[in-house]
């Protein structure tokens, strides 16, 4: 297998197989990036609603639509675009069905 191959094996394969792993300190202790995101659904559901209900926390919301990256991912070869925490759409990016503008629900 070329190094190439294996990283994208790699990269895909669950390396925790103990779902008790998460509620231990060390994992919640940890700096894992995109892997380790720690909360409960109350947690999860008041950081969404900000987004979807066009709130702010602080006045920074609008930073996470902010392009901070861009570019061809060396694992998976896809073209990809993130702001602070989210992957963001784009005629370039390979979420291309998703409208380039930021889209909210009006009630």
């Amino acid at each position: 297998m070329s190094f190439d191959s294996a990283v994208r094996v790699n990269s895909r394969v669950a390396v925790i197989t103990d779902p008790s792993v998460v509620d231990t300190p060390g994992w919640k202790e940890a700096e894992i990036g995109s892997g380790n995101g720690y909360g409960n659904a109350l947690s999860i559901t008041t950081i969404l609603s900000y987004i979807s209900l066009d709130g702010e926390a602080n006045g920074t919301i609008d930073l996470i639509f902010q392009e901070q990256s861009k570019g061809i991912d060396l694992v998976t070869g896809q073209s990809l675009r993130f702001g602070i925490g989210f992957e963001l759409p784009g005629s370039d990016a390979d979420l291309k069905w998703l409208p380039e503008e930021r889209i909210l629900n009006e009630a």
